[in-house]
């Protein structure tokens, strides 16, 4: 294991971004593995006239009044703005001290995506930090695709790199099973189009805390983007003046990014105002427990800024979800909410050392595009992407890993993670990424990954080499790679560190490509 003081150096790293660690320590620590509370806004309790929940008959409505995806995007990018440097400093606290520090989704059309996100979002440029091989904002790789990297405006400033990534990747060239990255985005335009009743795809999200929903319902209202609004209440106790108790209300606007697997959660304590030509639906459901909108740390200093406060998924099966993350990812169990009478169930989970949840919802899906193309279709079509790319944890990274967050810690060190994960027989996926560090990608049962980050045993920088993890460069940067692929081999469930190489070691061969490029896959 790493000694203490290097741990403390790991530790450091966590808390002061990688290019200033890479600035003080790089010399030192070349040959080693390294790879928040304040309440919510006062609630606004007006009474709000809702239908009991999401209608089933309101999309052919909405089409009426012309409020289909995507809308026209605005012709303006969102400007921050100008925040005092108390502000940004417990802006980036809230950000920084998050252990996981990024979303990425595969996508077909990074620039579109990355414009729109542009125009309605507080988002902006990466900055580099830098590093090469960390291409500012878009970059294309000619026909092995492309990426746009963006951040959450605030998380910038004054740091070497950014504290809360918005990552997109288009890894043309890597395989992607019978169900490709395009038609699974139809499937989301096609049950989120309106935005007129709730969908169980809603559930993938992105989840957001702002001051206000007004400007993103101004600005959608303007260009005739769909979203939907919510009001819930959390599991935290509010005295009435009957002498009763009830949950703090909150709102929420839902909104899909077209053409893409992305819908973004915003989360609101105060009403909204602006005068939105969609109705406000209640959901029963606890959204979040009232522990993760206090967890993040700080309220934005204005509408040009957002916390990210929860990672949430769609799940056909939530009981394999809590073994997968609490027996493999050690993570704790943080809240549940159950609605039998509504066939749904609600998870959270922390991982370790992280404030922000990860959420999993299991509900009936009572949508008509439920037999067409469901939650379990499109864990199916990740997985199948999965069992049919994958040889070895050094080579078969096929697209549907650019669906993924990361999570840096330093309590478990990851080579835990991967022994456990090889015992079970799921699937992982590793890469160098320069200075001795490594990426460790983990498939988790939706079909998405998790990008594992932190320290590794003396033993697990063993086993590591034995898979052939070290790369001689990051090949995983360059977007036509599917790792360390000399030769592909057969699959290697039965492997036990010590073994050979696996790519080296069955005459079950094909050819690969390989490459030394240092270009970033995000």
């Amino acid at each position: 294991m790493l000694a203490s003081t290097e741990l403390n150096v790991a530790k450091d790293f966590a808390r002061v971004g990688l290019g200033v660690w890479v600035d003080r320590y790089k010399m030192e620590m070349e040959s080693e593995t390294l790879l928040a509370s304040s309440a919510p806004a006062k609630v606004e309790q007006e009474p709000i006239v809702v239908p009991n929940r999401p209608s089933r008959k309101l999309a052919a409505g909405l089409v009426g009044l012309g409020l289909l995806a995507g809308g026209v995007a605005a012709a303006f990018t969102r400007r921050p703005v100008e925040a005092t440097a108390t502000e940004l400093g417990s802006l980036k606290s809230a950000y920084c001290n998050l252990t996981i520090s990024k979303q990425t989704f595969s996508v077909s059309e990074p620039a579109t995506t990355g414009k729109w996100l542009r125009s309605y979002f507080p988002v902006e440029c990466e900055s580099d930090g830098g590093f090469t091989d960390y291409s500012l904002c878009e970059h294309s790789m000619g026909g092995c695709g492309s990426y746009v990297r963006l951040a959450l405006n605030g998380t910038n400033e004054g740091e070497a790199t950014p504290c809360f990534g918005i990552h997109m990747v288009n890894a043309a060239k890597r395989p992607a099973g019978d169900t490709d990255v395009a038609t699974v985005e139809a499937h989301f335009n096609a049950r989120l189009g309106t935005m007129g009743e709730y969908d169980a795809f809603m559930d993938f999200a992105t989840v957001f805390v702002a001051n206000s929903l007004d400007s993103y319902i101004n600005d959608f209202e303007r260009d005739g983007v769909a979203y939907m609004l919510l009001r819930w209440k959390d599991n935290s106790d509010v005295h009435t003046t009957d002498g009763g108790t009830t949950g703090r209300t909150f709102f929420s606007l839902i909104v899909h990014i077209p053409d893409s697997q992305i819908n973004f959660e915003i989360v609101s304590a105060v009403a909204p105002e602006a005068k939105a030509q969609r109705p406000i639906f209640e959901d029963d459901m606890v959204r979040l427990p009232h522990s993760t909108i206090s967890s993040a740390g700080a309220s934005p200093p204005g509408e040009d800024y957002l916390i990210p406060v929860a990672i949430s998924k769609g799940t056909s099966d939530i009981e394999t979800i809590s073994t997968y993350y609490t027996q493999i990812l050690q993570a704790d169990f943080d809240y549940l909410y159950s609605d039998e009478t509504e066939g749904l169930t609600m998870k959270t989970f922390r991982l370790p050392e992280a404030a922000m949840p990860i959420r999993f919802i299991q509900r009936t899906d009572t949508s008509s595009y439920a037999s067409t193309f469901g939650v379990k279709d499109l864990e199916n079509a990740k997985n199948e992407a999965h069992e049919a790319s994958y040889t070895s944890p050094s080579c078969g990274f096929d697209q549907y890993y650019d669906n993924h967050f990361d999570l840096t810690q330093y309590e478990v060190p990851v080579d835990t993670y991967t022994d456990l994960l090889t015992t079970a027989g799921n699937k992982w996926h590793c890469s160098r990424v320069g200075f001795g560090a490594l990426d460790v990608y983990a498939v988790e049962p939706t079909g998405d990954a998790i990008q594992l980050d932190g320290y590794l045993t003396d033993a697990g920088t063993s086993t590591m080499m034995t898979y052939g993890c070290y790369n001689t460069s990051n090949v995983l940067f360059h977007l036509c790679s599917e790792g360390k692929c000399i030769t592909k081999s057969a699959p290697v469930s039965h492997l036990e560190p010590g073994d050979d190489d696996p790519t080296k070691t069955d005459d079950l061969t094909v050819a690969a490509t390989t490459t030394s490029s240092s270009e970033e896959t995000a």
